[in-house]
């Protein structure tokens, strides 16, 4: 039997975007003739639209803006990693979801260069650390018991707030 997606056969016209609520349109699924048949495959859950939503983003995802886009949230509830650096609604929150921590890594190297952001991080072997975690003798190394710099850190010492 057929096993039906979302994209093929609730939104094949491509209404759902990035910035669609899943919630929303899990609602409108479970209204539509459809949610009632019996057709197999034709089961769609509130995670199955929260993935389909997921799956229309980039790998790297980025506003600036006084709220949380709709794919903020979205991409939180699909396991991607998230960040932002807020202040009240300011027009200049910003916004980071990345699909894993490797994007996030490599967005952040090729895209964070403010002073504070060097000043406060170190990347060894492609990956951040905390300043205070890296010692120098002659070459940079980890001292005993560093761990990797949190996103959330990161984009705030990025971030002008």
């Amino acid at each position: 039997m057929k096993q039906y997606t979302i994209a093929d056969h609730y939104d094949p016209t491509g209404i759902i975007g990035v910035n669609s609520d899943p919630h929303e349109e899990f609602a409108r699924w479970q209204q539509t003739a459809r949610y009632n048949s019996a057709w197999v495959g034709d089961e769609f859950t509130l995670d199955d639209f929260i993935q389909h939503i997921a799956s229309l983003a980039d790998d790297s995802m980025y506003a600036q803006q006084a709220n949380a886009p709709a794919w903020y949230e979205t991409l939180s509830m699909a396991n991607w990693e998230t960040a932002c650096a807020v202040s009240g609604s300011s027009p200049f929150n910003e916004w980071y979801a990345w699909k894993d921590r490797k994007t996030a890594i490599a967005y952040i190297s090729k895209y964070f260069t403010s002073q504070s952001f060097i000043d406060k991080f170190q990347d060894l072997d492609g990956e951040y650390y905390k300043d205070s975690d890296v010692e120098v003798e002659g070459v940079y190394k980890l001292k005993p018991g560093a761990i990797a710099a949190n996103l959330y850190e990161m984009v705030r010492a990025e971030s002008q707030f």
